[in-house]
């Protein structure tokens, strides 16, 4: 079986490892981006299952980083990890995402999240 692959943007460094380390440890391929628009290119590139996003970064925001792969990826299961900011609950709302967790996440909730959302998309038509 192919392991799915999985986008993690974040900004912070030593929470990228933790989640990459955690999910390669689950048999995902995992790749990571440090800003919004480094993941906006990964995942108008690449083929991914799952994209884990966090909110507040550099360069380009991960709510606009997820509209605008929305606009090309309608489909693609995404779960945001966040310290949730009351101003971005109108636009999480509009966003139609699988799964938000808030920080910090303890490694056993990603991974379960992560296992859930991907299951959940294969069985969707």
């Amino acid at each position: 079986m192919t392991p799915k692959r999985i986008l993690v943007a974040d900004d912070d460094p030593f929470i990228l490892e933790l989640y990459r380390t955690a999910l390669e440890g689950h048999q995902y391929e995992i790749e990571t981006a440090t800003d919004g628009r480094e993941a906006l290119r990964a995942a108008t590139s690449k083929p991914f299952d799952l994209v884990i996003m966090d909110i507040v970064m550099p360069n380009m925001n991960g709510i606009d980083s997820i509209r605008a792969i929305r606009k090309k990826h309608p489909g693609l299961p995404i779960i945001i990890i966040s310290s949730f900011h009351d101003q971005f609950a109108e636009a999480l709302s509009e966003l139609k995402v699988q799964c938000i967790l808030i920080k910090p996440v303890m490694i056993t909730q990603l991974v379960r999240s992560v296992r859930d959302v991907i299951q959940a998309s294969q069985k969707q038509p």
